[in-house]
């Protein structure tokens, strides 16, 4: 292998490694946001239900 290919690959190396952490990271927020999401959505469906229970809701 040649002398200047060596800290070229490790810095390719190091810059492959920032990518996958920053994607995992991404990943795990992206996982976390869903979560709230269902939780909003399951809320949400649960005032509609609510509602029609208790009637139309009256138009102003």
């Amino acid at each position: 292998m040649e002398e200047w290919i060596k800290p070229v690959m490790r810095t390719i190396r190091h810059i492959k490694r920032a990518f996958l952490k920053q994607k995992l990271l991404c990943d795990i927020s992206a996982k976390k946001s869903k979560k709230a999401n269902t939780a909003m959505e399951y809320l949400l469906e649960q005032t509609d239900n609510h509602q029609s229970i208790r009637g139309p809701k009256r138009k102003k």
